[in-house]
């Protein structure tokens, strides 16, 4: 099934892309979809602890089961004034 996913700041630099349109198996979680990102992106695990993650635009947890057509979102801190 295919899937969204934005990508912001530090995480955006690592893989080079701010928005991926990715193949997922049925029932893959935003840990797991994390992980096969990780895989081909080494050094964005190190980002993993310090994210948030957002499907469809609302957060949720890591282990929400995705659907076909998910957005999913992986959001760094945001610091403001």
């Amino acid at each position: 099934m295919n899937v969204t996913v934005l990508l912001f700041a530090k995480p955006r630099e690592l893989v080079g892309a701010g928005r991926l349109d990715l193949d997922v198996d049925e029932g893959a979680t935003p840990d797991a979809l994390f992980a096969d990102l990780c895989a081909e992106h080494p050094d964005l695990g190190s980002t993993r602890d310090h994210l948030r993650v957002a499907v469809d635009q609302g957060y949720a947890a890591w282990d929400t089961p995705l659907h076909a057509g998910a957005e999913v979102a992986f959001i760094p801190p945001t610091a403001g004034g």
